[in-house]
């Protein structure tokens, strides 16, 4: 599966230069990616990135208007919440492959996170 085809699934924006084009997505249409959310959370004290596979990605990515985020929990052992929130943006630039570094919200610090989306 391609860049454009995994754009088209999730129902995001493909850029060509300096053109925006608005994909829309089949709902119909099944993933066939194999592959898992992975990251790196910094300062971390019993925090976890919760398994989010690329199919489950794009479904997010589809519920997703473009100005919504989703939160994402990542208190993992610790004891107080920390959540990520992804973008539909974010979302499609970790399905083409790109590494994310966002920050988390929520408690009385943050956490920088690093995701990718890693092939199973």
């Amino acid at each position: 599966m391609n860049r454009r085809e995994l754009l088209r699934k999730a129902g995001l924006n493909a850029v060509i230069g300096a053109v925006t084009l608005k994909v829309v997505p089949s709902l119909a249409q099944s993933s066939t990616t194999e592959s898992t959310l992975i990251g790196e959370i910094g300062a971390n004290h019993g925090h976890e990135i919760p398994t989010i596979t690329g199919e489950e990605l794009m479904a997010l990515a589809r519920d997703l208007s473009d100005n919504e985020t989703t939160k994402v929990d990542i208190k993992g052992r610790s004891n107080h919440p920390h959540s990520i929130l992804l973008s539909k943006e974010n979302i499609g630039a970790l399905l083409i492959g790109e590494e994310l570094e966002l920050v988390s919200v929520g408690g009385s610090h943050n956490h920088t996170v690093n995701l990718v989306l890693e092939k199973n």
